[in-house]
């Protein structure tokens, strides 16, 4: 898939979530794919695998998460999202990596700078 249909499903899987559809957000990820929740909270690792993402995103709506995508930059098959998440009422900004397939589904997510508020909300 070409850059700007990867920057679309990133943006259909934002949207998905954030409309808490989360199987509607995991058909745009390839069966085998990668979360990783960088730190040391109780959250934290990597997920792998529909199952393991869709407990995940459950863990996230406990907290009343909430993401607001400000900006999407692609190279190949890599989508960078600067994003402002919400979590358990506190905001931060994130650094977020998406990886694709040849196919245009996520492969890898992988989140940068919401360690510490992690930390907070879930210990």
């Amino acid at each position: 898939m070409g850059v700007q249909e990867n920057i679309t499903t990133a943006k259909a899987a934002y949207a998905a979530f954030t409309e808490g559809d989360a199987q509607a957000a995991l058909r745009l990820w390839a069966e085998d794919a990668e979360f990783v929740v960088r730190g040391d909270s109780a959250i934290s690792g990597i997920k792998r695998g529909h199952d393991e993402i869709l407990t995940f995103f459950g863990q996230l709506g406990d907290k009343n998460t909430v993401t607001i995508p400000r900006r999407f930059i692609a190279d190949g098959d890599t989508v960078v999202v600067f994003n402002e998440p919400e979590v358990g009422g506190e905001k931060t900004t994130a650094v977020e990596v998406i990886d694709f397939n040849d196919q245009g589904r996520i492969v890898r997510f992988e989140t940068y700078g919401i360690e510490a508020l992690l930390k907070r909300a879930y210990g």
